[in-house]
């Protein structure tokens, strides 16, 4: 299963599960970066959701919020340090791998952030 398809697995358990008024935040995708518009995925079959829980989604970058970083610094430290903040992150050895690396994250190969260590 390509991790398209496990991707539109996984948001229709979703959007079956969401509360009234949700508020569904979409960030990354980098899946989708290279995309051609003849060969991008099919579209979710679940958007009826929407109507019966008066959801919203929303996309969102980083950069939006550029001008709040000193204000979000200190508390996600916080959050860091107490273990209430946990992430996960792909590791790979060797800057000769860059390549491989970074063609890994068009393929979901990685597993939160994808770093490469010289």
């Amino acid at each position: 299963m390509s991790s398209g398809s496990t991707s539109i697995h996984t948001t229709g358990a979703v959007f079956n599960l969401i509360n009234l008024r949700a508020r569904v935040i979409i960030c990354g995708q980098i899946t989708q970066y290279n995309g051609k518009l003849d060969s991008v995925e099919m579209g979710p079959r679940f958007l009826h959701r929407l109507i019966y829980t008066r959801a919203t989604i929303q996309g969102i970058l980083a950069r939006d919020y550029v001008d709040r970083m000193d204000e979000m610094l200190p508390v996600m430290i916080d959050w860091l340090n107490s273990g209430k903040l946990k992430y996960e992150q792909t590791v790979v050895d060797g800057f000769e791998q860059l390549p491989s690396a970074l063609n890994a994250l068009f393929h979901g190969k990685n597993v939160g952030k994808m770093l490469v260590r010289a």
